[in-house]
């Protein structure tokens, strides 16, 4: 159940990270960051996304630290820009990483 709810949240938050950096390179013409920073933040969103199909593939532990891993790097890279999809991600990284711990509990 965690799992399912765990990866649409990191589905929205890499896939709004995409489309928050999108806008804020192209219409915003990035005036407030470089464009390596920005650049830097789409390599994390593309990290986030591989976590939610690591999930999909039951790889529980490594999807919740990537989808960590690139929550505190997107906000590291775009700040202000990254909060909400990182909030996100952070969200689904915990749930990830807890459930797993249950899950193992659970059968011992």
């Amino acid at each position: 159940m965690y799992i399912k709810r765990a990866f649409y949240l990191g589905l929205v938050g890499s896939l709004g990270g995409l489309l928050i950096i999108s806008i804020s390179m192209v219409v915003m013409d990035m005036k407030l960051y470089s464009t390596s920073m920005g650049i830097s933040a789409i390599l994390f969103s593309l990290l986030a996304l591989l976590g939610c199909f690591l999930l999909k593939r039951e790889r529980e532990i490594l999807a919740g630290f990537l989808m960590l891993i690139s929550a505190v790097g997107g906000i590291i890279a775009m700040s202000l820009y990254y909060l909400v999809p990182g909030f996100f991600l952070i969200l689904a990284g915990i749930m990830t990483i807890l459930n797993k711990k249950e899950h193992a509990e659970q059968i011992e």
